[in-house]
């Protein structure tokens, strides 16, 4: 891919064109999801370990660890290009950068986070909500350290009171 080809891209945030038999599937308690993502991705190590675990609260470390195990039994070669990645380009002001790349736990923890969005101009969780699910932080899980949570009976994000609380 060209420089010029990075810098006008856009991003299809919608997976419900793609060919079904093209994505993965995960089957468990009597229910099958399709996971809304390339396989063999991040994104795909991600949501395959959430639909795994639908439903219930897993704790970022141990997420992060579900993710890297999944990607490295995927395709050893892949994840080590992945790990031990130096740089990434990135398209700033319509202008292609080189920057460090983070360490690759904090891009998988990153990627997690991005899922999560369930709007504005990057909508990454669009692909889930259009299903009618939602990957989310829920806080009050593991005495109130929070968790993700890739809930599959509702595709609605619940509301975090954000900043200081008010001094009585």
């Amino acid at each position: 891919m060209s420089v010029s080809d990075l810098v006008t891209k856009q991003r299809n945030y919608s997976f419900l064109e793609k060919n079904e038999d093209s994505l993965d599937a995960v089957e468990n308690d009597d229910s099958s999801y399709i996971v809304p993502a390339q396989p063999g991705s991040c994104y795909w190590a991600i949501l395959k370990i959430g639909y795994l675990h639908h439903d219930k609260a897993i704790g970022l470390e141990e997420y992060i660890d579900q993710v890297a195990n999944l990607l490295a039994e995927r395709n050893p070669k892949k994840w080590d290009d992945f790990k031990n990645k130096v740089t990434v380009k990135t398209n700033k002001n319509g202008e292609i950068i080189e920057k460090p790349a983070q360490h690759w736990r904090k891009r998988i923890e990153t990627n997690i986070k991005t899922l999560t969005r369930d709007g504005g101009t990057n909508p990454y969780g669009k692909r889930l909500i259009e299903r009618g699910h939602i990957l989310r932080w829920e806080p009050n899980h593991f005495g109130d350290k929070g968790a993700f949570v890739l809930r599959t009976d509702t595709n609605e994000p619940i509301e975090i009171k954000r900043g200081r609380s008010k001094k009585s």
